[in-house]
């Protein structure tokens, strides 16, 4: 499922320019890899490279979580306890798809991202729902590989599952059911009904 917009809209841009980043960030770790699965002599001979690739790889990560502030449509509010495992931790509503289809008839791509170590990580993942008597209701969350995913890695995601369903999910699934969210959705979904007729 995709949603697209008519027109580019500051948010359009904030998008395109965050899957470029993330395309970057995927390339950086491609190469780090590379670098770091070689025998010890070759690892000492390639660490000058490693720290500046690692270090480019951080400045990404914050342009990234910029580029996630400017084109989401929410950020999400977070019930934390003492046992969350982030409590530092943020979640944003990226993008929003209306476009039915045979699992779902809405998903929504979301962001989230905490700092371990000094080091932000971040991940992708799709919250999917169905209609039920007029009611969205929810139906599982996913990891995303979808466009500006493909700079997360999955084991960020394994990573973060508990934090999603124990400090975001509800209040994901209390945004979707709001007043605002239904207004936003009739207006995605005359938007793609426009782009169909087209």
């Amino acid at each position: 499922m995709k949603t697209k917009s008519l027109g580019e809209s500051k948010r359009d841009k904030a998008m395109n320019q965050l899957t470029e980043l993330c395309t970057q960030h995927s390339e950086q770790n491609i190469a780090i890899n590379k670098l770091t699965n070689v025998n010890n002599e070759t690892l000492l001979l390639n660490k000058k490279e490693i720290e500046m690739r690692c270090k480019m790889q951080n400045e990404l990560r914050e342009l990234i979580q910029t580029s996630v502030q400017e084109a989401s449509y929410y950020k999400v509010p977070k019930t934390t306890t003492k046992y969350s495992k982030h409590p530092e931790s943020n979640c944003y509503i990226v993008d929003i798809d209306v476009e039915e289809d045979d699992m779902s008839d809405l998903e929504l791509h979301c962001y989230i991202d905490s700092i371990e170590g000094g080091i932000r990580l971040f991940s992708f993942f799709r919250v999917s729902f169905v209609i039920e008597a007029g009611m969205f209701d929810y139906d599982g969350f996913f990891y995303s590989t979808r466009g500006y995913g493909a700079g997360s890695e999955e084991d960020f995601f394994h990573r973060f599952s508990n934090t999603i369903g124990e400090t975001y999910l509800d209040n994901i699934v209390s945004v979707v059911n709001s007043a605002t969210f239904r207004m936003l959705y009739q207006n995605k979904k005359m938007e793609l009904a426009t782009l169909n007729i087209n």
